[in-house]
């Protein structure tokens, strides 16, 4: 295999060294040999070993005085630089560094969009820890991040870069591994409840929500006798899917992912108790099934080091072989979250998704390591954006017709690129008053996913 030399100017050598990794090594399967150049440059100088080069343009870590760093609102990107393929009049990139101009010689391509640094842009997610203004979950406002402000969330626009150097290196007489990665579907499943009937108190905000909420009188009625049903054993709790969803995936020959929350009865937003024996229960059979038990991070653990540690031992201790998983509601701090998942052992995390839309907040839609923006080092944890959630594409877009064609482009754009279709569906969430009517959505969207291409 082939390996590229790449020489780098000598500022933010780390986050520089991280960006181009993911690139070229994670992304595309190519080895690199990075140096830091031993005279002043403003570009990556990337040599093949055919003696040709692609000189990248250092657009934004060249402008950013290094005692200062670049974890500062004024950094923050504002416009979009536009640039089409050498080769294509009807694709293009857009990234937030650089100019639009590609400059194609025998030997030698300049290319005067900064992808690298545009790249270490969306997948370390430095502008959360920047952006100043919250939702009420305390979550960085989505409205002001880059993609959402200029309408790119449903463009993976770093694999968009990867095919731009694919071709760029190509055209310098590269032979590029055919593909390094594969389209798969990955289902996950946030256990936000186990059981809507197993208290009267739920019993009394559920009839409370049928007549303020739903304005359904009607519907209260049959909420009583739901209850009354269940409490007799006569039919399952509305929120009991796991064994059905198990079914379903394995129909799909998929796995389903089970997030559960290890809360305790009276923390924060515990919507049930992990030492509940019908927890224990559920994740043997998920476990025994061949489908993943996973750890999904409580309301108040995502920048709790003592909370979170705590919780993932409580969710061992109910017999779960804990890897993997998110955060819940998406809350997340940057870098805090990541560094709690890294530092208690986890491999993956899922929690870098939308909250207001579907798409590809990080810019991509195959998994990739982290980088601690803070300390300024990539760490062991691999993260799997969220794709799709079906909360906020059901909200965003209301009828199943307009949901499912607004889903069509994304899961397209995850099988394009080889990446992951990361999709979540809450398990209470099909036999609900609200959300059930959506039932079948979920299942038209694995057929989509599915299909043979």
């Amino acid at each position: 295999m082939a390996t590229l030399h790449i020489q780098i100017p000598d500022s933010f050598v780390p986050e520089r060294k991280y960006a181009l990794h993911v690139l070229f090594e994670v992304y595309l399967g190519i080895s690199i040999n990075t140096q830091v150049a031993t005279t002043s440059i403003e570009a990556y100088l990337i040599s093949l070993e055919n003696g040709k080069q692609l000189i990248i343009k250092d657009a934004f870590f060249s402008s950013i005085d290094p005692t200062e760093g670049y974890l500062h609102r004024k950094h923050l990107p504002e416009r979009t630089v536009t640039c089409g393929f050498p080769t294509s009049t009807d694709q293009s990139i857009i990234a937030p560094f650089g100019k639009g101009e590609i400059h194609m010689d025998t030997d030698v391509i300049h290319l005067d969009v900064d992808i690298i640094a545009s790249a270490f842009f969306f997948l370390s997610r430095w502008e959360d820890h920047v952006i100043e203004a919250k939702d009420s979950h305390e979550r960085p406002l989505e409205s002001k991040t880059y993609m959402i402000r200029h309408g790119l969330q449903h463009r993976p626009l770093v694999n968009e870069y990867v095919d731009l150097l694919k071709e760029l290196l190509s055209t310098l007489g590269m032979s590029i591994p055919s593909q390094t990665h594969q389209f798969k579907i990955k289902v996950t499943h946030d256990v936000d409840h186990i059981a809507r009937y197993d208290s009267i108190k739920k019993l009394v905000r559920a009839m409370a929500g049928d007549i303020i909420l739903r304005k359904n009188p009607f519907r209260m009625v049959w909420t009583l006798l739901e209850y009354t049903l269940v409490n007799l054993n006569l039919r399952k709790d509305n929120y009991d899917s796991i064994d059905w969803l198990m079914d379903v995936s394995e129909s799909y020959h998929l796995k389903s992912h089970f997030y559960f929350i290890p809360s305790h009865s009276g923390e924060k937003d515990a919507r049930y108790d992990i030492r509940d024996p019908r927890i224990a229960s559920s994740i043997a059979r998920i476990q025994d099934r061949g489908h993943i038990a996973g750890f999904h991070g409580s309301y108040i653990s995502y920048d709790n080091p003592t909370q979170f540690s705590t919780e993932l031992e409580r969710l061992r201790n109910v017999g779960a072989d804990v890897a993997e998983g998110r955060q819940h509601y998406l809350r997340f701090s940057n870098p805090t979250t990541w560094q709690l998942w890294n530092s208690n052992h986890l491999t993956s995390d899922s929690s870098v998704g939308y909250n207001s839309d579907i798409g590809f907040k990080a810019g991509t839609c195959i998994p990739y390591p982290v980088f601690d923006v803070v300390n300024r080092a990539q760490l062991g944890l691999v993260e799997y954006p969220l794709i799709i959630m079906e909360v906020p594409l059901i909200k965003k877009y209301a009828r199943v017709e307009k949901a499912m064609e607004a889903s069509k482009p994304v899961i397209d754009q995850c099988r394009k690129h080889n990446g992951q279709f990361v999709f979540l569906w809450h398990p209470e969430n099909f036999n609900h008053p609200f959300w059930g009517k959506y039932r079948e959505l979920y299942t038209m969207i694995l057929d989509y996913a599915t299909r043979k291409s």
